[in-house]
């Protein structure tokens, strides 16, 4: 498997990991059916483009609980 190839699968892990967390999964059930560990998807969720509201909030760290849920 190439770099690019590695890549292209992170980014699309990524976008699922933010789609399922959107449709209410929690950090764990979405790790479990992805099959990655809990901080992989922690940092997937950090990775991706925040909106600013999300940003603010997660550099205040009200979010930040909310992630470990």
């Amino acid at each position: 498997m190439t770099t690019a190839e590695i890549a292209d699968l992170r980014t699309r892990r990524r976008a699922l990991v933010r789609r399922l967390r959107a449709d209410g999964l929690s950090l764990r059930e979405i790790a479990r059916q992805v099959g990655v560990s809990h901080p992989t998807v922690l940092a997937d969720l950090a990775a991706t483009e925040p909106d600013q509201e999300d940003t603010h909030e997660r550099f205040n760290g009200t979010a930040a609980a909310e992630w470990r849920l």
